[in-house]
């Protein structure tokens, strides 16, 4: 009974290794002879009949300039190429309708021993310096050029350079073409620099990665793919599909192209491989290079090749669309934005610009913290009214399927500045009083124009101060005065008098306190000489009037 309960449980883990919990291997391409509808992961067992691709003739190339081009690359929607081993050390941007050269650029600090191919990244152009036709080059290096050093009319620019030796090679004979150390292709693909191998003996390619920075690295062998001919140019689109075009020295000298998708792992020779046929170097010359335009788009070169007749340099495509299923033709985006600024005072807006690669067309943002909170328009326009740091969140959509972009803490909302007014608001017209708008700030404005502190004023009014805190934002404040009205006195009485005789001089408006120049304090005084008398009196608001008189005697 032990035996038949080990054997059961054996044979469960078989099934589930082979099954993976409900998963089945086996080839997903409807187009291969050997589709499995069941299949749901991709084993990379597909096989397919024997198919042509067609070239489309697009434009000739300058000769005798580009005789020897060999890498071709786009750079925003400009094609760049240089030519192959002991030419000039130049790249050149031609027009893809004519064969005009509209520029130059010569890599100051480089040497063409053997350019072979061209590849990019976001913010770099790489050259390969690692043609190695005798096998035995230990010079082997790319040149790393930033691409805001390309301008247009530039005609000059600096690289840093990317030494590098194969990890597999551990002598080196010359061997002139036959050897399986030539290398003349090169992708970028998830942050690494990817080489495959020319090999002139057994038409195999190998699959090498190195980093791609500047400095001195060893290229580590990954993978081989038995293609059966020479590799001789390599390019990757977007989804991730991969182009490997080259030839077989063999009778008319066969064209072909490898077309590599659904791989995984940073092995490319583990999923889909669908080689084409092309035609052969009768026809299309030696070809040297390719590079996709769009997903399934893609230009090749040849160089000047003679055999019998002459084959002058020229730029070709192809298509790959209707043999690529959609999922790689539009692949699901990749969700990029940019903003106008990260940092921003409250109740103020930040503009949010979609950059989402693989042409999304849905967009569904998140905005905590925001006004809206949510939106599905591209580039929408958002209001923050709460200080705080806040997340944002992009989901961008296609047909094919869609990418969350999480920035965390990404939109800081600063506090704006609420100051204070302190100081009397009432007071007597006949006076003023100072206005202060608080310490702490780095600028003030007050509507009188002022920009200090505190300003003085004596009138009734409405006064504004604005203010502007260290993070730059600004808030203001409003008080209004009150400069209540001055006594006004009014003094009665006989103002000539007879000698010996005497007047009442009185102020009978109400006053709260009186103060006469004689220091009395009531409402009325009696005075038998004559002379300058005053009185000073209070009105409730503690506000003070002065009157003024003169008396006479007659004689």
């Amino acid at each position: 009974m032990k035996n038949f309960n080990l054997l059961i449980l054996y044979s469960a883990i078989c099934l589930a290794g082979n099954n993976s919990f409900g998963q089945v291997n086996g080839c997903t391409d409807p187009q291969a002879n050997n589709y499995n509808a069941s299949a749901t992961i991709n084993n990379g067992s597909c096989t397919y009949n024997v198919t042509n691709l067609s070239l489309t003739n697009k434009t000739a190339l300058s000769t005798p300039l580009l005789d020897e081009t060999s890498g071709v690359e786009f750079l925003s929607n400009k094609l760049w190429t240089f030519n192959d081993s002991g030419n000039s050390n130049a790249i050149y941007r031609v027009d893809t309708a004519t064969n005009t050269v509209h520029q130059t650029v010569t890599i100051s600090n480089a040497t063409n021993t053997d350019w072979e191919d061209m590849t990019s990244n976001n913010d770099y152009l790489f050259i390969g310096d690692f043609g190695n036709n005798n096998g035995n080059r230990q010079n082997l290096k790319i040149y790393r050029i930033h691409k805001n050093n390309l301008p247009a009319g530039a005609t000059t620019a600096t690289a840093d350079v990317i030494n590098f030796s194969y990890s597999d090679q551990t002598s080196f004979p010359s061997l002139p073409n036959n050897n399986n150390f030539d290398c003349e292709s090169m992708i970028f693909y998830n942050d690494s620099i990817h080489l495959f191998s020319k090999n002139w003996v057994d038409l195999q390619t190998r699959h090498y990665v190195l980093p791609n920075s500047s400095g001195t690295h060893v290229a580590q062998y990954r993978e081989t793919l038995n293609a059966g001919y020479m590799v001789t140019g390599a390019s990757v689109q977007k989804g991730g599909v991969i182009a490997l075009i080259g030839y077989n020295n063999s009778g008319s000298g066969p064209i072909y192209v490898y077309m590599l998708y659904d791989h995984k792992n940073n092995f490319f020779f583990n999923g889909n491989k669908r080689r084409f046929n092309v035609g052969d170097k009768a026809t299309y010359g030696q070809v040297e290079a390719v590079d996709f335009f769009n997903a399934a788009y893609a230009y090749i070169s040849n160089e000047k090749y003679t055999s019998g007749s002459t084959i002058f340099p020229r730029l070709r495509t192809f298509n790959l669309a209707a043999y690529l299923p959609n999922a790689f033709v539009f692949p699901k985006p990749k969700s990029q934005f940019v903003v106008n600024t990260t940092s921003i005072c409250a109740n103020s807006s930040v503009t949010f610009t979609d950059q989402s690669e693989n042409n999304p067309t849905t967009w569904q943002w998140s905005f905590p913290g925001g006004n809206p909170s949510t939106s599905t328009s591209q580039n929408p326009v958002v209001q923050y009214a709460v200080a705080g740091i806040y997340n944002v969140t992009l989901v961008a959509s296609n047909a094919t399927g869609n990418d969350t972009l999480i920035k965390t803490s990404y939109i800081t909302v600063n506090a704006k500045p609420a100051p204070l007014i302190s100081g009397t608001l009432s007071f007597c017209g006949n006076s003023s009083t100072t206005l202060d708008a608080g310490a702490g700030y780095t600028s003030y404005l007050w509507s009188t124009t002022q920009a200090t502190q505190a300003i003085n004023v004596s009138n009734s009014n409405t006064y504004t101060v604005t203010v502007t805190n260290n993070n730059g934002c600004t808030g203001s404040a409003s008080v209004s005065t009150n400069a209540l009205p001055t006594p006004v006195p009014v003094i009665i009485g006989a103002l000539s008098f007879c000698t010996g005789s005497s007047t009442v001089l009185s102020e009978l408006s109400g006053w709260q306190s009186y103060l006469w120049s004689t220091g009395a304090t009531t409402p009325s005084i009696t005075v038998t000489t004559a002379g300058n008398y005053s009185v000073v009196v209070t009105d409730v608001n503690g506000c003070t009037g002065v009157e003024f008189i003169s008396t006479t005697v007659k004689p």
